[in-house]
């Protein structure tokens, strides 16, 4: 029988509110959502199971930042999991749908990636840590340079012959990449900031 665990701490309205302000204003979801759409083209089945939102994950994310956690994917999905259904619907999804308080079963707070994704394979409608995972990496491939290159660690000498060995289609995707990152990371760096132009009134 799987077991309910309770994350170790939940996010207090200020902190929330903070975060969906940040990520509103920044444009970020926005970016993110718009690449995926050209990378992925028209059509495409339907997603099935829970629908995850970039705003949810980027608000959790930056709340997460924000009371001095680590936001690891594990604990994104955890926290997302502590969200009221107000908070719900402000990023964007079904409170109907959503996880458990606490995030996932049979994961102690602040376990890592692995024990939670082996404690998700339970979960009904593939709506665990398998299924955020992947609809995650989906959506940001678009800003990974190296997405062509392999997972795993290699040596210097060899992370060299390997873009050094790129086609040139390959090395053209890895900039366009690169130029959809910095505008994320330059849009929520913007975001952040309250007044841009102090000096003026």
């Amino acid at each position: 029988m799987i077991s309910m665990r309770e994350a170790a701490y939940r996010f207090d309205d200020a902190v929330f509110e903070r975060s969906v302000q940040v990520i509103r204003r920044c444009g970020a979801v926005e970016l993110i959502e718009g690449f995926a759409r050209d990378v992925r083209g028209p059509g495409g089945r339907p997603r099935s199971g829970r629908r995850f939102t970039v705003m949810a994950v980027l608000v959790v994310a930056l709340s997460i930042v924000r009371v001095g956690r680590t936001p690891s994917i594990a604990e994104i999905l955890r926290m997302i999991g502590t969200l009221t259904p107000a908070q719900l619907v402000e990023v964007g999804m079904d409170p109907d749908s959503a996880l458990p308080q606490g995030g996932d079963e049979g994961v102690e707070p602040g376990e890592g990636d692995q024990a939670l994704k082996a404690s998700s394979s339970a979960r009904h409608g593939g709506g665990g840590y398998a299924a955020f995972h992947g609809w995650l990496t989906r959506m940001l491939e678009p800003l990974d340079p190296g997405a062509d290159l392999q997972a795993k660690r290699v040596t210097n000498g060899e992370h060299r012959r390997q873009l050094a060995s790129r086609s040139e289609e390959a090395q053209q995707a890895s900039e366009t990449a690169e130029r959809r990152l910095l505008d994320v990371v330059n849009a929520l760096v913007a975001g952040s900031v309250d007044q841009q132009c102090p000096g003026q009134l």
